[in-house]
């Protein structure tokens, strides 16, 4: 929030500043030249103590790095005066240019360091945009909107092949009830006390985003097989604490003590199947949403979305494309439920703007694809 303001009207005014790429910090001084990147860079000041003039009022900015608990960037604003009005009308306004800025874009945070980082912003992704079968988008729409009464708790898991959608459709239905995404990372690391902590400061009316869980009940099974297996070629170490979070972890953030409510929840697996059956059983999860391989009408569909523009800009050059029909006769071409939509979309991107080319090369695409699985 702050750092947008002082990108624009203090950081280029002194005399070295910090060159924030992608969370990370790299020094320049003014007289230093450097090779623009294709990305912008958004300058802060520098450690130290900076003044600046804004609204008639002289305020202090003063950046430091602190060490405890952890390593990170603290800045102070202060002002001359008796009064903190100046100040906060200062932070008001920074936060209604922040605002401003991210008004169409979906705020995606992460759990790094014990705590909740705001990884990226996305634009975001309307949920028209995504092909999906439409009786499963209806149903899974019609029963979200329990959603907006904040003392509902939802729950959901997305199951379905790579590829499939899964990741893609749950920031669409962020954008669709306006709400930021918490991804949690079950990997490495994350103890039982840390998951509570960082379940407590998910804000209501927030989508908390747990990917590949099948991962973590795989990994249990693992180590209870090895921690059983006593015989001499069992060499894998037993599970301890800061290896990885628990099955029964998992269920405590699903409808234990670590429950948060006013929050909706969505899991995703590639593997299904190997879930253990307490993640599944009734009243745990409110409904599996399936996102398989395409059908004829998701290929259609897919086709359509991604070369109807194209085939505009043709027709006014007068380079006519029917779209409709081309995505009718690639329909035709691929079989149901085989290819998964980025499978799909890898063979339009490959044809960028010859919508014809793919329908041509539909055959090729299939083969290539089909050789490549038997790999």
């Amino acid at each position: 929030m702050l750092d947008g303001w002082m990108d624009v009207h203090l950081a280029n005014s002194t005399r070295f500043s910090f060159a924030r790429i992608g969370g990370r910090f790299t020094f320049f001084r003014d007289d230093e030249s450097y090779v623009k990147p294709k990305r912008p860079l958004q300058f802060v000041p520098g450690h130290g103590t900076h003044w600046f003039k804004t609204s008639g009022t002289w305020f202090r900015y003063r950046n430091v790095e602190e060490h405890a608990p952890s390593p990170r960037q603290v800045t102070y604003i202060s002002c001359w005066g008796r009064s903190q009005r100046p100040v906060r009308s200062f932070l008001n306004t920074c936060r209604e240019q922040y605002l401003k800025d991210i008004a169409k874009k979906t705020l995606v945070y992460e759990n790094r360091d014990r705590s909740w980082i705001k990884a990226r912003a996305r634009r975001t992704r309307q949920l028209h945009t995504i092909i999906l079968d439409k009786s499963v988008k209806e149903t899974w729409l019609r029963d979200i909107e329990q959603f907006l009464d904040p003392k509902t708790r939802a729950q959901y898991m997305d199951t379905g092949p790579p590829g499939t959608g899964k990741t893609s459709a749950t920031l669409a239905i962020a954008d669709r009830f306006g709400t930021d995404v918490y991804k949690l990372n079950l990997g490495a690391g994350l103890q039982s006390s840390e998951l509570n902590k960082l379940l407590d400061e998910v804000p209501e009316r927030s989508l908390l985003l747990a990917e590949d869980i099948d991962a973590v009940t795989s990994a249990q099974a693992r180590t209870s097989h090895n921690e059983n297996d006593p015989s001499p070629g069992n060499t894998q170490p037993a599970k301890t604490e800061s290896t990885t979070i628990s099955l029964s972890d998992l269920l405590n953030l699903m409808d234990g003590v670590a429950s948060v409510e006013g929050v909706l929840l969505i899991l995703t697996t590639n593997h299904p199947e190997k879930l253990d059956a307490a993640l599944v059983r009734p009243g745990r999860i409110d409904q599996m949403i399936e996102l398989g391989l395409t059908t004829s009408e998701v290929n259609h569909d897919l086709f359509h979305n991604f070369y109807k523009q194209v085939c505009e800009s043709a027709a006014e050059n007068d380079n006519f494309y029917n779209v409709s029909s081309l995505a009718k006769e690639f329909a035709g071409k691929v079989p149901q439920n085989e290819f998964s939509p980025a499978e799909v979309l890898s063979l339009f991107q490959e044809n960028m703007r010859a919508p014809q080319a793919a329908v041509d090369g539909a055959e090729d695409w299939m083969a290539k694809i089909r050789q490549g699985r038997q790999k």
